[in-house]
């Protein structure tokens, strides 16, 4: 069996923790695979992994935000929610988030991650069923195996397959659907109304996460729920993203929304996110409010990338601001390191982040970033990928 084969069996068997340790030693040496990748980028290097997709890195007003922050109420919440760790400043976020989304009320967590896992497992029971889009972030699929239901998969983006899972896979209890607003492995885009569409038809509940979507598309800049025309049951968003700051949160309805803020153990059993993240995701909503220019050049950054990408016959997924380059596993890393050197910084992505055989390149375009250098990462992501030929 191969390394990759022993991986794949055993990286999940806690009874064979050593075949799964030694098989993964094997592969990332193969792989040149580091455990960990120290950041530490000097002024001349092309930032093309940041999540700031609107470029808020080094805003003053954010900054000047956190400095009076950290003098009136420290570094550390001081606790969990439910004891100590909840001050006004997350209660004034949560208010201010709910009227950025559209939604009544929001539950604030640590990560993005801990929003995912606490409110699937949270919500969902034995007897229920979780559809799951076939992408869908490993968080999700944590907290719905957490749960108990029962887990179903439908083909990525297809709500044709959902109908047919919805329509066989009856049950006694709540049936939820889970997708993305944007996929953060392939930079594609749900079709959110077909999906809304298929889920009140069977009266499932529909929880779209806009991590990597919110307050970048829509009419109201909510997100791509906005975009599609549609208010999910539960709209699950980030801090860590578009807005530059750490955490997470959920958004639904009142009453949902107080029941999954008093009794989501993921949140009540940890401590609250620190009240300076907090104060920079404020502040860092007035900058977005006050500045739509920046999605404007955001957008004109990813065409623009895009384009000369194409132009240079080097292939891409998707069609967001998240731009995947399929490259093979075993030259994932030396073209990364390759691209580090010449002053071009890409995320690369290999097993288990993404399946055996579809490593990538994953980019993220940004607002910060001017076209003279989207061309010289082009011209250099294109010599990278032509040199392992």
């Amino acid at each position: 069996m191969s390394d990759i084969e022993n991986i794949q069996q055993f990286a999940h068997r806690p009874k064979r923790i050593n075949d799964a340790v030694d098989a993964f030693s094997s592969y990332s040496r193969d792989l040149n695979f580091p455990l960990q990748r120290v950041v530490d980028l000097d002024a001349k290097v092309i930032n093309l992994a940041s999540y700031d997709y609107l470029g808020l890195h080094g805003n003053p007003g954010i900054a000047e935000a956190v400095r009076e922050a950290v003098g009136r109420l420290g570094t550390g919440s001081g606790g969990s929610s439910r004891a100590i760790g909840h001050h006004a400043v997350h209660q004034t976020l949560s208010e201010r988030l709910a009227s950025a989304v559209g939604h009544e009320h929001v539950t604030l967590f640590s990560s993005g991650y801990a929003a995912n896992v606490g409110i699937l497992s949270q919500l969902m029971r034995p007897g229920d069923v979780v559809f799951l889009d076939r992408l869908a972030h490993a968080s999700a699929i944590d907290g719905a195996k957490l749960s108990g239901a029962r887990v179903a998969t439908f083909p990525h983006n297809d709500p044709v397959a959902l109908d047919r899972r919805l329509t066989r896979l009856t049950c006694d209890g709540e049936r939820l659907v889970y997708v993305e607003g944007f996929y953060s492995m392939d930079g594609d885009r749900a079709p959110l109304a077909e999906i809304a569409a298929v889920c009140q038809k069977h009266g499932a509940l529909l929880l779209v996460d806009e991590a990597h979507s919110e307050f970048l598309v829509g009419p109201r800049h909510r997100g791509s729920c906005d975009d599609a025309g549609i208010v999910p049951d539960i709209y699950m968003g980030t801090l860590s993203k578009t807005l530059n700051a750490q955490g997470g949160f959920i958004a639904a309805g009142r009453e949902l929304g107080e029941w999954i803020e008093t009794t989501t153990r993921a949140r009540i059993f940890s401590g609250n996110l620190s009240p300076l993240m907090a104060s920079a995701a404020l502040a860092a909503l007035d900058v977005v409010a006050a500045e739509p220019s920046r999605r404007d050049r955001l957008w004109a950054n990813t065409r623009a990338f895009r384009d000369a990408l194409a132009e240079r016959g080097v292939p891409a997924y998707g069609d967001t601001q998240i731009v995947a380059i399929p490259v093979p596993d075993e030259h994932c890393y030396d073209i990364s390191a390759q691209l580090l050197r010449d002053d071009i910084w890409v995320g690369p992505a290999v097993y288990p982040v993404v399946p055996v055989g579809k490593a990538r390149l994953r980019l993220s375009i940004t607002a910060a970033l001017d076209p003279g250098q989207l061309l010289q990462a082009a011209d250099r992501i294109a010599h990278a990928m032509e040199s392992r030929r």
